[in-house]
């Protein structure tokens, strides 16, 4: 199945579509027509075994008739002025409805009961409002994914599939009036979406992850079942004793045949291991479960072994709309949510629910002497299991987090101080700096006042360890390991071939110890601080060996990387160097060389002289290129003049092979020249920009800015050229030597900034740390 924005509907798609929508407004007004005219009276009817006459057998809690005067076992005598075997519902459904007025005798009494047509908000709400909805919605969800996917049949069944499921939903209103059309409406509708949905699901996977659903056989038993569970609906019509099985074995079949889906996702779940597929089966069964178990568990299983059901048939049907949204979502999504997270939450709080409600029901059972069976008793376990679900999750899984979060951050909500913690140390240089920030925040959580980070020699086996720590503890000790007493508590945070490094507080206020969740937060605190430690322990072993090779080369395995690196680096620059001489130098000295073989004996004085002068002019631009070379390597007035008489002279040999105008404006520190290194780095930035610029950029107007703010030094070089794509160049090919110019601003602790576009210029930014001084403000304007 693939989904396109927008396709063309072929004719037999297009009678589908808007066949659609024409059936869903047609079972909109009918269903309106009948819910609008004809109140629910919610009376059930018997009629006597031995005589044609019937008897007030039971009211349904949400009809007209249970905020009425009637009695169960009141006999009817008439309804809407006929014998009540000629009222239709009776006949049909053993129920009193459709009717406008009835006569009822209660021993001799005979009472009418005009029944007048009357709604509250939420009898309208839920008998028509939110069932329209469902149907909307459903169709809706249908047509969008019929009208948007190509390939398969799944879309079609899909369609269907949504249609019987908000119809059933919208006909139940009247099929409670007992309306015939409603009725047969309800229940085969009703006994379709199983069929729908297994036919869907059978060519959605196949389809999408080649893998067969369900066999072909259980399909057409599925078929079959509705066949057979519609026919004795009919045959319920015309045949009196089967009105009492009717209701009862279609809801036990669309039971079956839901569980029978369930239970060939869970398989095919089992089998599978392809984790996409995994994850769209969990998806799915998730959305089943949630969509048809309220239902089926607490109004239609109830209602067929006691009579009754936990919650109306209306309230166990709101949540039906998850599954067509659980299907668009698995359809339209590019990437699917953590479906084990919430399955995993999800068990947990059952589990937990599970155990607290059973020793609730225990409780009551043994203090109030109820029977185990009774639908009172089950209502309440259910009802309470299902609240403390909800408990769990709005309360603990989500309102307990953000309280948390909100109240605790600044103290002891270890999550975010573990947060806090990573966000301070990322950056530490220090291994010292390090460990004072490890106490500071030890010190804050959990409100010791003595606590410190101790190095232990290893020499001596331990011997100046102090007195509260065991030395045998010390000898096998594992990084995040506590030890604890009623005086102190400690946790190893790192190790060196010297030094054992241990984290050693005094015990918390009131001498009480550690919790689990404190100690799970130290012990995560100390395997940070060891990566860190670790880390940094490593750098610093590295820069010594570098430092002194000489002394560590057999020592130190690691050198034989930093000699290939710095050859290649070496390398790198002879080759720069090389393609810089031969471009320049070697081509000039090939042009002089072919002057001279072109002389000879024929040539006259004047034209000899000529040729001499052209050849000397030759060799002082080879000069001049060779000065160049040099300068470029090493400027020699960098040292001398300073940093900006250098980049000025740069500026002024651009304008010496261009028509570019440059601005250049600075505002900078006297003693910048005092790290020579720093400021060859700033050279070598100017150096790169300007080469760049002459080569690539086609402007007429270059700005460069060299200026101190506050504690840094600022760089900045915007021009007016043709611009390109910066993550074309930081990312891929590096023409314009966008990464050495990053590279150049990390090696001194600096950042680097580029924007730039097609025909948008280039702007570039550089920020280095540097301190402060004095300083003097110029303007230059070059051209």
């Amino acid at each position: 199945m693939s989904f396109h924005g927008h396709i063309k509907l072929d004719s037999n798609r297009k009678i589908v579509f808007y066949g659609t929508i024409l059936f869903a407004l047609l079972n909109i007004i009918y269903s309106a027509y009948i819910v609008l005219n004809y109140p629910y009276i919610g009376l059930d009817v018997k009629r006597l075994p031995d005589e044609n006459a019937y008897l007030v057998y039971g009211m349904q809690p949400n009809g007209w008739a249970v905020n009425s005067d009637i009695n169960i076992s009141d006999r009817i005598v008439s309804i809407n002025g006929a014998p009540p075997a000629e009222h239709l519902p009776v006949q049909m459904f053993s129920t009193i409805e459709k009717a406008h007025s009835f006569i009822l005798d209660r021993q001799g009494n005979r009472m009418e009961y005009i029944v007048e047509k009357g709604y509250g908000n939420l009898q309208l709400g839920t008998q028509l409002l939110y069932p329209i909805s469902v149907l909307l919605i459903s169709v809706l969800l249908g047509l969008f994914v019929y009208s948007r996917y190509t390939g398969g049949r799944e879309a079609l069944y899909l369609l269907l599939f949504t249609v019987c499921l908000g119809c059933s939903y919208l006909n139940a209103s009247g099929s409670a009036r007992s309306d015939i059309f409603s009725k047969g409406m309800t229940f085969a509708t009703l006994m379709l979406i199983p069929v729908f949905f297994a036919y869907f699901l059978d060519n959605y996977i196949r389809n999408k992850f080649n893998v067969s659903f369900i066999h072909k056989r259980l399909l057409k038993m599925l078929v079959f079942s509705n066949i057979l569970s519609f026919s004795v609906f009919l045959l319920s019509l015309f045949i009196y004793a089967m009105q009492d099985i009717r209701t009862a074995l279609i809801s036990l079949s669309f039971i079956l045949e839901v569980i029978l889906i369930v239970f060939s996702l869970i398989i095919l779940l089992i089998r599978q291991q392809d984790p996409a597929l995994r994850a769209n089966l969990k998806i799915l069964l998730s959305g089943i479960i949630l969509a048809f178990f309220p239902f089926m568990f607490l109004n239609s299983i109830p209602m067929i072994f006691f009579g009754s059901g936990i919650v109306s048939g209306e309230f166990g049907a709101i949540f039906i709309l998850i599954l067509p949204l659980t299907i668009v979502y698995l359809l339209m999504a590019k990437q699917l949510f953590d479906i084990d997270f919430v399955i995993n939450r999800v068990v947990y709080n059952f589990v937990v629910s599970m155990l607290f409600t059973l020793i609730i029901a225990v409780l009551m059972l043994f203090l109030i002497k109820d029977s185990l069976v009774s639908s009172d008793f089950i209502t309440f376990t259910v009802i309470l299991f299902l609240l403390l679900n909800i408990f769990l999750y709005l309360i603990k899984d989500i309102f307990h987090y953000d309280f948390r979060l909100s109240v605790l951050a600044g103290k002891n909500f270890y999550q975010y101080s573990l947060y806090r913690y990573i966000e301070m140390i990322k950056n530490e240089p220090s291994r010292d700096k390090l460990f004072v920030k490890l106490s500071e925040e030890v010190r804050t959580v959990l409100s010791v006042n003595e606590v410190s980070v101790m190095g232990i020699p290893k020499l001596k086996d331990f011997q100046d360890a102090p007195e509260e720590i065991p030395i045998g503890i010390l000898r096998n000790l594992e990084v995040g390991e506590i030890h604890q007493n009623h005086k102190c508590f400690f946790v190893k945070v790192g190790s060196t071939s010297d030094f054992n490094y241990l984290l050693f507080s005094k015990s918390k206020p009131n001498s009480t110890k550690l919790n689990r969740e404190e100690m799970e937060w130290l012990r995560a605190l100390a395997y940070h601080t060891f990566v860190s430690f670790e880390n940094l322990w490593q750098i610093d072993e590295l820069l010594t060996e570098l430092q002194s090779p000489q002394n560590r080369i057999e020592e130190a395995p690691s050198y034989s990387f930093f000699s290939k690196l710095l050859f290649s680096i070496s390398e790198r620059e002879r080759m720069n160097l090389s393609k810089d001489i031969h471009d320049t130098i070697l081509q000039e000295s090939i042009f002089i060389n072919r002057k001279f073989d072109s002389m000879n004996e024929s040539l006259s004085k004047e034209e000899l002289l000529a040729e001499v002068r052209c050849i000397q002019e030759r060799i002082l631009d080879g000069i001049s290129l060779v000065r160049e070379v040099c300068h470029e390597l090493r400027p020699p007035l960098l040292i001398e003049n300073g940093i900006l008489f250098s980049i000025e002279e740069l500026i002024g040999k651009v304008h010496l092979r261009t028509n570019m105008v440059v601005k250049f404006r600075h505002n900078l520190i006297d003693s910048l020249e005092n790290d020579i290194d720093f400021s060859l780095n700033i050279y070598r930035i100017f150096q790169e920009l300007l080469n760049n610029a002459v080569k690539h950029s086609r402007a007429s107007l270059i700005e460069m800015n060299l200026n101190q703010v506050e504690e840094n030094l600022v760089i900045e070089y915007r021009d007016n050229g043709v611009g390109f794509e910066p993550s074309e160049h930081l990312e891929g090919s590096d023409q314009l030597g966008l990464v050495s110019l990053k590279e150049r601003a990390a090696g001194y602790g600096g950042t680097f900034k580029v924007e730039s576009g097609k025909d948008r210029g280039v702007f570039i930014q550089f920020h280095f740390p540097i301190k402060k001084g004095e300083r003097y403000d110029s303007y230059s304007y070059c051209r």
